[in-house]
């Protein structure tokens, strides 16, 4: 549907995808693999432990199969469920704390992070209406939310301390998109209805978790060529069309409040 004007009247949250809706991820390393035994290297040396080859060998395979873009799964692996498993093919000792590890493996791992160009704009005069927002992200499983956090932070300091309270990942839900967990969860944590909730992606796992729900789904399709028919409500180029409710007259209630 390429209507781009959401119906206010019945919308009473604005809820957003992160990676690719409100911000691109840049910098992916160029040698997968390398940068996996770099890693893993790295957080085996918490331990004083030095992974052999065939040990590197066999954790980046099993990095492989839970690599949800390979294998679709809906249940997330918690930090134990990912990390116990993968170290333990380094031999690091299974009664260990993970933590310390868990920070230095993803920091050899680490993006960056550009917000699009008028995200940042759109997501303020949201808030300042006082339309109850929130985010919803899948991340790599066993993610530390902060660095959600810290992605959402490159939109603005004051951006980030208004919508921490109102942020998920999957690591936290337990379930990845296009399960309705995660979006059950959101709208209880804004105190709304999920079926009061605008909810804005640009994948099909966000427009299939929305209707999950009974929420709206706003497809945004910042690629050449036309944007894909997923039985979304709205399709966007980019975020402005949102700011369409404001329009309305809507007495916009802080849910919440």
């Amino acid at each position: 549907m390429s209507d781009d004007h959401p119906d206010s009247h019945h919308i009473r949250a604005v809820t957003f995808d992160l990676s690719g809706t409100l911000a691109a991820h840049t910098g992916f390393p160029a040698d997968w693999a390398a940068t996996a035994n770099g890693a893993l290297t790295a957080a085996a040396g918490t331990w004083q432990v030095t992974p052999t080859a065939p040990q590197l060998d066999a954790a980046r395979e099993w990095l492989l199969e839970q690599n949800p873009m390979r294998n679709p799964r809906l249940h997330e692996l918690s930090a134990e469920e990912m990390f116990r498993p993968l170290f333990g093919h380094l031999d690091v000792p299974p009664d260990l704390d993970l933590t310390r590890a868990i920070e230095i493996y993803y920091d050899h791992f680490a993006v960056g992070i550009e917000p699009f160009a008028e995200s940042a704009d759109v997501v303020r005069a949201l808030l300042d209406a006082q339309v109850p927002v929130g985010i919803l992200s899948d991340v790599p499983s066993g993610m530390p939310r902060q660095r959600t956090l810290d992605d959402i932070a490159s939109l603005g300091a004051d951006i980030l301390a208004r919508l921490r309270p109102y942020t998920l990942t999957s690591s936290e839900v337990g379930m990845r998109k296009p399960s309705p967990d995660g979006f059950m969860q959101l709208a209880a944590l804004l105190r709304v209805r999920p079926a009061d909730m605008l909810y804005i992606g640009n994948e099909r796992c966000d427009i299939d978790g929305a209707h999950s729900v009974g929420a709206t789904a706003a497809l945004v399709w910042r690629k050449d060529g036309p944007a894909p028919d997923w039985g979304q409500e709205l399709t966007w180029t980019d975020l402005r069309p949102v700011l369409n409710i404001l329009s309305d007259g809507e007495p916009w209630r802080r849910a919440r409040a």
